[in-house]
């Protein structure tokens, strides 16, 4: 079983690391899951030759080693400076969801998830042999409530009406180890030191924060979290917080922010993610409804849903593409033909010349449209 799933990992790892590591500039994403929203965004900046941010918000249904289902929000910032900053990233987020998929939680989940984090490390080590890092910041929502994951400087913060804006991340940095207020020093980044004083990716001791957020997640009121890289610091926590209270949706709290962090600076890249202080795991399904069926979902800023499914399931899914009802009262259905596996560029060319589109009009007393769509995903700009 253990080598069954190591295979299993490192098949997951691949395919989400080459699925992450595709070059976006900006790019933003939003998602309701159970009626609750979450939204993603990323940019650029003014002064940087690439977007090193990874963000990505996945779903795993019917854990694969106990049948627990679980949710992650995730950010990672290659680190500049260093070599294949975006693969560290891409990598570091990879790792870290590959090994919550296929480990058993009995010790319980801030246990697994200090793991995860340390596999994660040993991970992008490996591959960039000290000579890239990044950060990573997570939310990771079971059954029995949420927990945080912070290593580097990216930062998670609690928003409700009641106690505005709370930073319940401490930053990995010089100055953030010396100093709990160091958040409103980013208006000034000149005023303390800001390297890093840990990250993913070192070949130190790594010394995770794994962070407790049970409280978070039992009140009612209409609270979030926020994921945010360093980039969105310059603007300060007061203005972040009021940004926030004059907003009322996520997508348009995450575009203020990044927008005005462009204006005011934009010298690094800046990403944040925003999601609910609670998700209901137990409630998520598979497309196929199905009890039985394994499988990772991933939303980035590909507006695009991807899935990823255990290996025994590929040809299931290759051969049963998944048909959803878009409009039950237009009795409109699409099918879709899903890639599962990073896939050669010669299977995808040959997948494209035999792309098509099939429309049948329906007949005057024929209430029934099919569509039919056979289309590779875009790749990302």
């Amino acid at each position: 079983m253990k080598e069954k799933n190591k295979i299993k990992r490192e098949h997951f790892y691949t395919y989400l690391k080459n699925w992450l590591g595709q070059s976006v500039s900006c790019g933003e994403n939003s998602i309701t899951i159970h009626n609750k929203s979450i939204s993603l965004k990323t940019t650029i900046g003014n002064n940087r030759p690439k977007n090193q941010d990874r963000a990505a918000f996945v779903i795993i249904t019917n854990h694969f080693t106990n049948k627990k289902n679980l949710a992650i929000s995730i950010l990672a910032d290659g680190m500049g400076g260093m070599v294949s900053g975006e693969e560290a990233a891409s990598s570091a987020i990879a790792s870290f969801i590959a090994y919550l998929s296929l480990n058993v939680h009995n010790s319980g989940l801030k246990d697994i998830c200090r793991r995860a984090i340390e596999h994660a490390n040993v991970t992008v080590n490996k591959l960039l042999n000290d000579k890239g890092g990044s950060t990573l910041s997570a939310i990771v929502y079971s059954e029995n409530g949420c927990v945080g994951v912070n290593v580097g400087d990216s930062r998670i913060y609690y928003f409700d009406q009641n106690n505005g804006l709370t930073q319940v991340s401490k930053d990995d940095t010089i100055l953030g180890q010396l100093d709990n207020n160091s958040s409103e020093n980013w208006e000034d980044p000149t005023k303390g030191d800001n390297r890093l004083a840990q990250f993913i990716g070192t070949s130190d001791e790594l010394i995770p924060h794994i962070i407790d957020l049970t409280e978070y997640s039992k009140k009612i009121t209409d609270s979030f979290f926020i994921l945010t890289t360093d980039g969105t610091h310059y603007i300060g926590n007061n203005m972040m917080e009021r940004i926030i209270k004059v907003s009322d949706k996520y997508n348009t709290v995450a575009n203020k922010i990044i927008n005005i962090a462009e204006w005011l600076s934009g010298h690094d890249n800046s990403t944040l993610v925003i999601c609910p202080n609670k998700i209901t795991v137990n409630r998520l399904k598979t497309d196929q409804n199905s009890e039985e069926l394994e499988q990772i979902t991933i939303y980035d800023f590909d507006r695009e849903t991807n899935y990823l499914v255990p290996i025994e399931f590929e040809n299931f899914y290759k051969e049963n593409a998944i048909i959803r009802s878009d409009d039950e009262k237009k009795m409109q259905y699409k099918s879709e033909a899903l890639f599962l596996n990073h896939q050669s560029k010669i299977e995808k060319e040959k997948f494209s010349k035999t792309q098509k589109k099939v429309k049948k009009k329906p007949k005057k007393d024929d209430k029934n449209d099919l569509i039919v769509d056979l289309l590779p995903p875009e790749k990302k700009g």
